[in-house]
């Protein structure tokens, strides 16, 4: 069977996984693997779909699979194209800048019969921009997308990465958007958006492509959630960080859960800005220990 019986919601992501290198060390990432792993930690319960090569690094992904007892089912492994990577520096105030690898075996990602099921079977189905920039991997994903009920777009604009028409054509089949300030000003811009307000702004986007949720990230600044009609502005004060790398993607896991379980929008607004806060006290965008999870996992089974 596709999905294991232990929670109540089939969450499904799809697109890269990758090294980010840093000049000291490599960590396993990619916003949707990221968020999978995070959903999966949480719940129990998550598929991931994507492609890696048949070189050291894609067994280091098999191996990590293994020993975290995540599912490599729909792991596809590609014979001519090597595992993604991306080139990490972060600044003084931990702000991660990336250099992407182009051509890497997750731009490939083939479609079947099985991962369209898991699509068709799904309560929410993630996916981002970045995996779009071929046309392989951007065609499987669109696929999977128009067979979900519900549909997560995280935007993540990586320079170089990414396309107006795959922009629009993502938002047209999303349910539930999540985009940083600059991204979301990107596409105030593109799509020449008349609001005078943020909020003006971020209903007319809902209006214009259909979307139920909208989610502006603002790094320190926290974010803005618009959700059931209602705005909610959340800030943490300001913390220790040794990085944000990932701190977006543990966001957006939140942000999922707390939409498929009927949340209050501050619920949501609150939990996911602590939860993301939490991985900026760790380098990398992983914890390197389950324990992590325990704080929150009580609070989504409550």
């Amino acid at each position: 069977m596709f999905f294991q019986i232990m929670n109540k919601f089939n969450i499904l992501s799809a697109g890269e996984i990758l090294f980010d290198c840093f000049p000291d060390k490599i960590c396993l990432g990619g916003a949707p693997f990221n968020f999978i792993y995070h959903i999966i930690k949480l719940t129990e319960n998550g598929i991931f779909i994507s492609r890696i090569g048949d070189d050291d690094l894609g067994k280091k992904i098999k191996l990590f699979f293994e020993e975290r007892n995540i599912s490599a089912a729909f792991l596809q492994t590609d014979f001519n194209h090597l595992t993604g990577k991306v080139d990490v520096i972060t600044d003084e105030n931990g702000i991660p800048d990336f250099t992407i690898k182009k051509n890497a075996a997750y731009d490939f990602i083939e479609i079947n019969r099985e991962i369209l099921d898991c699509a068709k079977k799904s309560d929410l189905f993630y996916f981002g921009t970045l995996a779009q920039r071929e046309g392989k991997s951007g065609n499987t994903i669109l696929k999977l997308a128009e067979n979900s009920k519900i549909r997560f777009l995280d935007l993540n604009l990586r320079k170089d990465c990414f396309y107006e028409n795959i922009v629009k054509k993502s938002l047209e089949l999303s349910t539930i958007l999540k985009a940083s300030e600059d991204e979301f000003n990107y596409l105030c811009r593109l799509f020449c958006l008349s609001g005078k307000t943020e909020k003006e702004k971020i209903k007319e986007i809902c209006s214009r492509f259909n979307i139920k949720s909208v989610c502006v990230t603002k790094g320190e600044n926290g974010s803005v959630i618009f959700n059931k009609g209602i705005f909610s502005k959340y800030k943490l004060p300001a913390g220790i960080i040794a990085d944000t790398v990932g701190a977006g993607d543990a966001f957006s896991a939140i942000l999922a859960i707390g939409y498929l379980s009927n949340w209050e929008t501050d619920k949501i607004s609150e939990i996911a800005n602590k939860f993301a806060a939490s991985t900026c006290l760790f380098e990398g965008a992983l914890p390197l220990n389950d324990d992590f999870y325990n704080f929150y996992r009580g609070i989504i089974q409550n």
